[in-house]
């Protein structure tokens, strides 16, 4: 079973929302042709209107954007997995509040697999800590790192997640904006990015690329910005023993495309 997750840069400036660029970056997905994509800066209608055309019959697309927003990120798998967007009363009131406050930016599904359900998600969170009010200072001080003073929106994106990876296998992959190199390059925030990935370390989440990559790899190829790996796959336990490979999708091709590279992993589908 191939997974990959790959932001495919709509909101960045220039080149990479062009028409052009977009059914190039659905060819590149049919060429791979992943079982499941969890896709980040993607525009759902370009499934139908930009890929080749076999892939609306294989692929179903999960993904609701909000009124007026034109990309976001969305869960693609292929339909003999049965994909369905996430159930109303699966997570506690708390945490679909949080849930509702990423819309378009977080897309949550359930897959159902030959070993079982799999829960699936497509993050997108944002850099930075949250300052919306409409995340109240006992939502910070509940999801927030030691080291910051609020919750970041990748802190606050995994926990609105947590409840869904306490009792069924799950996949979680995207754009978490955090490399464990913050921690040098911005020393000021520092444990801040080391505390991150301990705290998915503590709740159950395995990070897939470190299975293979004891050190940190380039996902973010802006020539501006310094070396981050800011693109994360998080599995449970039981799908971590049978991922068989994971690496960061370094061709030119890509490169081209999108300014963060996907990264693909392989499991054994006997698991």
């Amino acid at each position: 079973m191939k997974v990959l997750t790959w932001n495919m840069a709509y909101w960045k400036p220039g080149r990479f929302k062009s028409t052009v660029n977009r059914r190039r970056q659905w060819a590149l997905l049919a060429a791979i042709a992943p079982d499941i994509a969890l896709l980040q800066e993607c525009r759902p209608s370009d499934l139908t209107s930009l890929a080749p055309a076999w892939m609306v019959d294989e692929y179903e697309l999960v993904g609701t954007l909000p009124s007026g927003q034109v990309a976001g990120s969305a869960v693609l798998a292929r339909r003999e997995y049965n994909p369905v967007p996430l159930e109303p009363g699966r997570v506690p009131a708390r945490e679909q509040r949080w849930l509702d406050f990423f819309a378009g930016y977080v897309s949550v599904a359930t897959l159902r697999l030959e070993h079982g359900e799999v829960t699936v998600a497509s993050v997108h969170a944002l850099a930075g800590e949250v300052t919306n009010p409409a995340i109240t200072q006992a939502d910070h001080a509940a999801t927030k790192r030691p080291a910051p003073q609020s919750a970041y929106y990748n802190d606050l994106a995994a926990a609105a997640l947590r409840p869904l990876t306490t009792e069924t296998s799950f996949l979680i992959g995207g754009d978490w904006n955090i490399s464990l190199l913050f921690d040098t390059t911005y020393p000021s925030i520092a444990p801040a990015a080391a505390e991150f990935f301990a705290a998915r370390a503590s709740d159950g989440w395995h990070h897939a690329l470190r299975k293979f990559e004891p050190r940190e790899v380039r996902t973010y190829s802006d020539p501006k910005s310094g070396p981050y790996e800011l693109d994360h796959l998080f599995t449970d336990p039981t799908l971590h023993a049978a991922l068989t490979s994971c690496h960061v999708v370094s061709d030119e091709a890509f490169r081209l495309l999108s300014d963060h590279a996907p990264v693909l992993a392989e499991f054994r589908t006997d698991s």
